[in-house]
């Protein structure tokens, strides 16, 4: 208990102890017309000081059945490079870590936005696993080099805001972890650093956490040619060819490589953490960290301490009900008359 919380208190039962004694020194007790307005009128002020109390702040570890967790997916041709985890592609780590992460947190909201060349809602909010799950199987990334010639991170990040905003305008009670996973690659026309990072930081304003995870390597690796499977059900196949393509003037294999220094910048843009996709055990922890960190954000903010500050105002009613009940409904002829004889008759 504070300082603050002292000087309430005491102030209440100032106010208290001063209508006790104006109600003697003056005789208001014998006047009704007197009476009730000084009890609801101290009542009333009394429940205002005890609206003013500071709350401690909840458990974090109570809301997070509250959270809701937002996964950004790059789903650009460079997802396609072959510097994954076990020798796979980025995106193949990028499914396997959604389900991993989405059994980590488990009682969670889940929901992902991808992006190419411009945002999607691929999955809105859920906490059916499977959803997450069979959202992970049909992932995949652009088939053709040229296809991600504008994608657009930060129309990504913007779609995350607006979407966020909309789910806060429903529960102002949940709060949002956005977890972004990209290469950091960007190699369109339409995003720079500064739009991105204007974005980002947007996009911070409304998350209570945020988390960066980078796939692929900074040494980085080729991209292959993806090839519609014709004789097949049509699906995309990887040939054993590498994309051919004109990099800095000159034509020949496309590399890609993982943009460590774009990545911490976003992810200080974003006042998050940024973690190497590599370390999928640390990825998992620091989540699960993020979690409680938006958690506690939450449980502290203005909107959550005055809704829990409302309900005192519950028993205050409750209160005002039970002492009008008592000393005016009691206290008349008819009902004392009445009372009494049914109390002869019982």
């Amino acid at each position: 208990m504070n300082w603050l919380t002292l000087a309430i208190c005491g102030l209440a039962v100032g106010l208290v102890a001063s209508l006790i004694f104006i109600g003697k020194r003056w005789q208001l007790n014998s006047k009704p017309y007197w009476r009730r307005p000084i009890i609801l009128a101290g009542l009333l002020l009394l429940g205002t000081l005890a609206g003013l109390l500071p709350l401690k702040p909840l458990d974090s570890g109570q809301l997070t059945t509250d959270s809701d967790v937002i996964f950004v997916v790059d789903t650009t041709y460079s997802m396609n490079a072959l510097d994954g985890r076990d020798g796979g592609t980025r995106i193949d780590d990028v499914k396997k870590d959604l389900r991993t992460f989405a059994q980590a947190l488990g009682g969670s909201r889940f929901g992902i936005i991808t992006y190419e060349k411009t945002a999607t809602i691929y999955l809105p909010l859920t906490t059916t696993y499977s959803d997450v799950d069979t959202a992970a199987d049909t992932l995949s990334a652009g088939a053709y080099l040229y296809s991600t010639n504008d994608p657009s991170l930060s129309d990504s990040l913007k779609a995350a805001k607006t979407y966020l905003d909309k789910v806060k305008a429903a529960d102002i009670t949940r709060h949002q972890v956005v977890v972004l996973m990209t290469d950091g690659e960007l190699t369109g026309a339409i995003d720079t650093p500064d739009k991105v990072k204007t974005a980002a930081e947007q996009l911070a304003q409304t998350a209570d956490a945020t988390v960066v995870i980078g796939y692929g390597t900074n040494n980085g690796a080729k991209m292959p040619e993806i090839r519609m499977n014709f004789s097949g059900s049509g699906e995309l196949t990887r040939s054993p060819y590498f994309a051919q393509g004109t990099v800095n003037g000159k034509f020949g294999e496309v590399t890609s490589r993982r943009d460590e220094t774009e990545l911490r910048a976003i992810a200080s843009s974003l006042r998050g953490n940024y973690i190497p996709a590599q370390d999928i055990g640390q990825a998992t922890s620091t989540i699960t960290d993020a979690r409680k960190l938006a958690a506690d954000r939450k449980a502290a903010s203005p909107e959550s301490q005055a809704l829990r500050q409302n309900i005192l105002h519950v028993p205050l009613a409750i209160c005002i009900l039970g002492w009008l009940f008592v000393t005016e409904v009691l206290s008349l002829n008819r009902v004392r008359t009445f009372i009494g004889t049914w109390g002869k008759r019982l």
